[in-house]
């Protein structure tokens, strides 16, 4: 679609966004929030399909906590679903 551009800069990729979709490795969410948090629209929802968890000195953090907390408190959702690479791989769609 026309309105599907790619954009390295990722403050400008996600100003005025109402959505926002995850899918990156966990540890580079580090300072992610705080650039985009101050762009993105005030609204926003945040989709996460990253499948991790970190640990912090207290034990397991859920990703989807790193990114609301990141984002200031902005509803976040996650999209899973079983690893199957494998199969996948062995060309087992069935």
């Amino acid at each position: 679609p026309k309105n599907v551009v790619a954009d390295p800069d990722v403050e400008s990729a996600t100003r005025g966004a109402d959505i926002l979709i995850f899918v990156l490795p966990h540890q580079f969410l580090g300072k992610l929030g705080s650039k985009i948090r101050h762009v993105m629209s005030p609204n926003a929802i945040a989709i996460s399909l990253i499948k991790a968890v970190h640990f912090d000195d207290k034990g397991i953090v859920l990703i989807s906590d790193m990114i609301r907390e990141s984002l200031g408190g902005t509803d976040v959702s996650v999209l899973m679903g079983a690893n199957l690479a494998k199969e996948v791989a062995q060309g087992a769609f069935c």
